[in-house]
């Protein structure tokens, strides 16, 4: 018989160190992967929260008159939202699709400089917030509704952008 006082064999504390060793192991990859997991969460709602701030930026840029910088920054929206728009969720591809649309006659009015400009951006501003984050969010923006320094332009319809 054994004793159990006796101290255990040198192969069953080796096992204990291995055991020991793989749980360690496996806790720094799941606790690795979990980490992964988030930031990439994190890295594609930067992107988002950049795409939005751009097209926002390019709207404010178009009410202040600054059709070149809003231009630009209207350029670097499109592009932005085409590298992702295959990554968003089937069920808003059609409505970024819809934006994605309106690219060339959205550029065409920068470069003019027509004062419609900003106007088409807002909406297009509330369109992808809309999309995003639902009609909830999209109908509480600051850019649903445009002021012109001439006066009042209410956007009713989203679906009809005044693109000429």
């Amino acid at each position: 018989m054994t004793d159990p006082t006796a101290p255990a064999p040198a192969s069953q504390k080796s096992r204990w160190k291995l055991y020991s060793g793989i749980a360690v192991v496996l806790i720094f990859l799941v606790a690795f992967g979990l980490q992964y997991a988030r930031a990439e969460r994190l890295r594609a709602e930067l992107a988002v929260a950049r795409t939005e701030a751009t097209l926002g930026a390019s709207a404010l840029e178009a009410q202040r008159g600054s059709y070149e910088v809003s231009r630009r920054l209207a350029s670097d929206f499109f592009t932005q939202l085409q590298a992702t728009v295959g990554e968003a969720p089937a069920a808003i591809r059609p409505q970024l699709n819809s934006i994605l649309d309106q690219r060339d006659a959205t550029i065409t009015m920068l470069s003019r400089s027509d004062p419609q400009a900003g106007a088409v951006l807002q909406l297009m501003f509330t369109q992808y917030r809309t999309a995003l984050h639902g009609p909830e969010t999209g109908a509480d923006s600051p850019m649903s509704t445009s002021q012109s320094p001439g006066g009042s332009t209410s956007v009713s319809d989203p679906d009809s952008a005044p693109i000429p």
